[in-house]
């Protein structure tokens, strides 16, 4: 994505939430799988979901303003943001990707990120409902209605291109020109 002819300007949580959900990907022959369980050891993704007392939440007024995460720290309120954050960004993307409907709103708020509407302006446009309603469908959602989404090959199994990756110096003129 951030290589493609018109790139965009994607807010962390976006970022996160989308690479969460497409690792999810398994692919069996003529099926492609998106959705799955993630597991992180022994847990999954829904492990950051819950809070010191057990309830269950999402945040995704925090989730979509966060700028910076503390990956370096080793505090365990730091570990549990972290969890929160990545829970809530993969939790968000799968609830998006549900429906065709809901497929569309993230690029209306990447649209209007992109125009230079503050996030949560893009939020309140792109979603037409508060930070609290979303929260409140997407737990729903994570509780009762998570499905799977299955991508079939009729004809002949997903065959993706071989990637022969090369090993190069990085202290060139033409590295420093691409970053």
């Amino acid at each position: 994505m951030r290589v493609t002819e018109e790139t965009l300007c994607y807010p962390r949580g976006l970022d996160e939430g989308m690479a969460e959900y497409w690792s999810t990907c398994n692919v069996d022959g003529n099926n492609a799988r998106l959705g799955d369980r993630v597991a992180d050891g022994e847990y999954g993704r829904e492990y950051g979901l819950f809070g010191k007392t057990g309830q269950a939440w999402i945040d995704t007024q925090v989730m979509m303003n966060t700028q910076e995460l503390p990956m370096r720290s080793f505090y365990s309120s730091d570990r549990d943001t972290l969890e929160r954050f990545y829970s809530s960004a993969y939790f968000s993307v799968h609830y998006f990707n549900s429906t065709p409907e809901l497929r569309a709103k993230p690029d209306r708020y990447l649209a209007l990120i992109n125009l230079g509407y503050r996030q949560d302006r893009a939020a309140e446009l792109a979603f037409k409902k508060s930070y609290a309603q979303l929260d409140s469908d997407i737990m729903q959602y994570a509780k009762h209605s998570m499905s799977v989404r299955v991508m079939s090959s009729a004809k002949e199994a997903f065959r993706f291109p071989k990637i022969d990756p090369t090993v190069s110096r990085l202290d060139t003129p033409a590295m420093y020109a691409a970053l």
